[in-house]
C-alpha cells in the first residue's frame, strides 16, 4: 500500500510570530492584578516523568490561571492570535490549550535558561508556545525575552 501525503506548502513560514498590542494597556494592567502572592509556586521544568525543580535551569515564581469565567477573555484573545498565526504559517492540527496559563514573575536573580518548549512527557503535546510581555521595558534591564532560532 502506498501513502501519499500532500501537506499545504508554507509560503509564510516563520520560526516565531510577533503581535504588538495583542492586549491593550488596560487589559495588561488587569492581567497583572490577577497575581496573588498566596498562589505563588516555585517554577518547575517539564520532563518525561512529570515535572521537577531545577534552580540551574529555571528560577522564578509562577502561578496559574485556569480557563474559568474570570479568565476566559484571556484564553479567547490568545486563541485568536494562535489561530491566526497557525492558519497563515504552520497548519498544525490544534485542539486547544493543554495547560493553564502561567504567570511568571522574574525578580533579581531569577532566570529561565535556554530550553525547548517541547520534549518528552507533558511537553510532548505542545505545538505552539506563547509568551506575553506584561511589564514595561523601562521596569527592568537586561531581561529580554530572546529566541534561539535553528
Amino acid at each position: 500500500m502506498k501513502y501519499i501525503f500532500d501537506p499545504p506548502q508554507l509560503s509564510d513560514f516563520a520560526d516565531f510570530v510577533f503581535y504588538e498590542e495583542a492586549f491593550s494597556a488596560e487589559e495588561v494592567d488587569t492581567i497583572r492584578k490577577y497575581w496573588r502572592d498566596e498562589k505563588v509556586k516555585a517554577a518547575s521544568v517539564a520532563a518525561e516523568k512529570g515535572e521537577y525543580y531545577s534552580s540551574e535551569i529555571r528560577k522564578t515564581d509562577v502561578q496559574f490561571l485556569e480557563p474559568t469565567a474570570q479568565y476566559n477573555w484571556i484564553f479567547e484573545r490568545l486563541s485568536q492570535c494562535v489561530a491566526g498565526a497557525n492558519d497563515s504559517r504552520y497548519h498544525f492540527d490544534l485542539q486547544g490549550f493543554y495547560e493553564p496559563l502561567q504567570l511568571a514573575r522574574y525578580t533579581e536573580g531569577h532566570f529561565f535558561d535556554w530550553h525547548f518548549d517541547f520534549g518528552a512527557g507533558s511537553a510532548s503535546v505542545r505545538k505552539i508556545s506563547i509568551s506575553i510581555q506584561l511589564s514595561d521595558a523601562e521596569e527592568y534591564a537586561r531581561r529580554d525575552l530572546t529566541f534561539r532560532i535553528h
